[in-house]
């Protein structure tokens, strides 16, 4: 049974207008106007929808955009491009001229329809009889008598060179994995007093380039507005409370909710998390393609108190902001292969306090062994007895072994606060010269020290036990 529903029967849930991230909500803005366009177009805005104007219509005090950029980031199927119709209709009507950009030229192609059909209903006036509307393939094009023009391209490489825009509009901007066709476009705004660039999207990845970006400046950079509708990242998949955070359209639009059950269902039994945190839950997550291993594989381990150990190892990692730390202890029981997950942070940690700290915790774990990273833990481990480095070759086989441990559901793991399943989802995988691939750290926004940890200390433990060699008479 999903969490949704004894909060569906107590009272239907609606979605949160307010965007989690955001800048304080503008004092001067446009909002009256945005409605009563989006009403005369036949669009009645949902409350999120509201909020979003108020940041894109917002000026100064020299009545120029307050925010030279805007980002949109909000689940899928929420309305995002319902938005741009008001917006989009009323600066052609003031003479602007505007790019429409995407990675694929679908969203920009259907949008494209749906303006010149608003436009010849509502403003025929203002519509050219002779190429005021260009329906060809790949050079959609509106041209109103205003001077107003619309038109798209794909977001792929440089940007076109040509005349100056007042209004560029990016759509999916997740896929955007470098920045050229931003450094290109920027320029033809440079002179515009009243410039805007606009983004669309939902959560991205650890290769969502230009989003990344923006959202590193949120907070920081007085002209971005970045509103972003997401879960908070401290809330399970199936709490209602962050479904509603990151589909503000939740009681708005008719059938989202019943259709998210569906798709967290799906995604819980096919082993597609990733996916749903994405798209729906807005939250970001590692290249799912790279993945160390499975979301799904990883649900399928037993966790469960870890009991006493036996032969155990000890495997240890310390990020290189020197702020976070985790011990992995593992050990073999029958056929599993026992993890025990210890963490620690601080800012940063001290490393006098926390070696001795992990000396006891390995004499109280009977640890024979204690395996480190030598380019990151050489300071923890100088007040242990021999520690032994895993690198290279052998680190490429430990990440390795690990995968086909996973997926042969071996593991046993003592982690009441999940800290190994979270850094997992921030693990990847590179390619290694001497060996398929080796577990990596998948962007430098997350640390994921106890999964490296347990990397390696799964390795010492699954090796196989030595045995005296036979007495030759």
């Amino acid at each position: 049974m999903l969490a949704v529903e004894p909060a569906r029967r107590r009272k239907p849930p609606v979605g949160i207008p307010k965007p989690r991230l955001a800048p304080p909500t503008p004092a001067k803005a446009d909002v009256r106007e945005f409605v009563a366009l989006a009403s005369r177009l036949g669009l009645e805005l949902y409350p999120w929808q509201v909020t979003a104007s108020r940041y894109l219509t917002a000026q100064d005090a020299s009545r120029h955009p307050l925010y030279r950029e805007v980002a949109v980031v909000v689940a899928r199927q929420n309305g995002k491009t319902r938005l741009l119709l008001p917006l989009v209709v009323s600066r052609l009507i003031a003479g602007q001229r505007i790019v429409h950009a995407a990675q694929h030229l679908r969203l920009p192609g259907e949008f494209h329809r749906e303006l010149a059909e608003t436009l010849l209903n509502e403003f025929p006036d203002l519509v050219p009889s002779k190429r005021g509307v260009s329906w060809r393939a790949g050079q959609e094009a509106i041209r109103l008598t205003t001077g107003g023009v619309y038109e798209i391209t794909a977001a792929t490489g440089g940007a076109p060179r040509g005349p100056s825009n007042d209004l560029v509009i990016i759509d999916e901007l997740r896929e955007m994995t470098d920045d050229r066709f931003l450094a290109g476009i920027k320029p033809t705004m440079i002179a515009k007093a009243n410039a805007q660039i606009v983004y669309l999207s939902n959560a991205g990845t650890s290769e969502s380039v230009v989003l990344n970006s923006l959202r590193a400046r949120a907070g920081q950079d007085p002209r971005l507005a970045y509103l972003e509708w997401s879960a908070p990242p401290e809330l399970e998949p199936d709490d209602v409370s962050g479904w509603i955070q990151a589909n503000p359209a939740i009681g708005h639009k008719e059938g989202l909710l019943d259709n998210l059950e569906d798709e967290y269902r799906a995604a819980t039994l096919g082993g597609s998390m990733a996916n749903f945190e994405t798209e729906h839950l807005c939250r970001w997550v590692a290249a799912m393609d790279e993945r160390l291993v499975k979301p799904g594989d990883w649900t399928a381990q037993e966790f469960a108190d870890s009991g006493t150990p036996t032969r155990a190892f000890m495997a240890v990692n310390m990020d290189p902001s020197g702020e976070r730390a985790s011990a992995v202890i593992a050990w073999a029981d029958g056929e599993k292969i026992v993890l025990d997950v210890h963490d620690t942070v601080g800012s940063p940690i001290d490393v006098s306090l926390l070696g001795p700290d992990l000396v006891n915790l390995a004499n109280a774990n009977r640890v024979t062994l204690t395996t480190f990273d030598p380019y990151t833990d050489a300071d923890l481990v100088r007040y242990m007895r021999k520690p032994k480095s895993i690198n290279g070759r052998e680190y490429a086989s430990a990440s390795e072994k690990f995968v086909r441990l996973v997926a042969e559901r071996r593991f046993r793991v003592n982690d009441p606060a999940g800290i190994l399943g979270k850094d997992l989802e921030w693990t990847t995988r590179k390619p290694a010269p001497y060996g398929s691939f080796m577990a990596v750290k998948a962007s430098d926004e997350h640390t994921n020290t106890a999964a490296i940890a347990a990397v390696r200390a799964a390795w010492l433990a699954s090796a196989p036990v030595p045995t005296a060699p036979a007495r030759i008479y």
